[in-house]
């Protein structure tokens, strides 16, 4: 019986050997694929960094500018470098910009203008000037001897006559036609002339 003990316990020590050097084999396969395989290289945040900000791009820039055009930037360019390089005019509306904005690839800058200036109403003094107006005309188809003779140079003679020729000869067309009226001549008309209507 010794010796089947003997062999029993030869037969588990080999077969312990035996998967031994499986598993071994097994850990040994998977190392090398692991060292075999493509590690990822690390990312190089400083290296972003630099491609970001000389990578160029171009922004068209209109508007209230001396210089409108498209031009071209770093990548890490602001909206103050466009600015600055169009030239903003004396009128340019700058409040609404943000100068410190990133620029963007292909992107429109318009300058806008200011709104024209209100300007302030005027305060009254409450004082009203009052243009004098001028001498009210006298109708001489209507008018009697004391509105007649209010007229330059007119006596109650004269402002008589005029009332005479009007009922003998009828009214007057014109205003020149008083010249007919005896005692009223050319310079006595040109005295009064502003100061006379046939139409009112």
């Amino acid at each position: 019986m010794g010796w089947l003990l003997m062999y029993i316990e030869r037969k588990q020590q080999l077969a312990i050997i035996v998967i031994a050097a499986v598993l071994l084999f097994t850990a040994g396969h998977r190392v090398a694929l692991w060292k075999s395989s493509p590690k990822d290289s690390p990312v190089d945040v400083n290296q972003l960094v630099t491609e970001g900000s000389t990578r160029e791009i171009s922004v068209h820039v209109t508007g209230a500018v001396q210089r409108p055009g498209v031009y071209s930037f770093p990548g890490q360019a602001r909206v103050m470098d466009a600015v600055e390089k169009a030239v903003p005019l004396a009128a340019a509306d700058m409040q609404g910009i943000n100068l410190a904005r990133l620029l963007k690839d292909g992107e429109k800058i318009e300058i806008p203008e200011k709104a024209e200036a209100v300007q302030s109403p005027k305060v009254s003094s409450g004082v009203k000037t009052v243009t004098p107006a001028g001498p009210a005309r006298v109708n001489i188809n209507r008018a009697g001897v004391r509105e007649l003779e209010s007229l330059p140079g007119l006596g109650p003679a004269l402002a008589q006559r005029v009332i005479n020729y009007r009922e003998n000869k009828g009214l007057f067309t014109s205003e020149e036609e008083i010249k007919n009226v005896p005692g009223i001549g050319e310079k006595k008309y040109e005295q009064i002339k502003g100061r006379i209507t046939v139409n009112q």
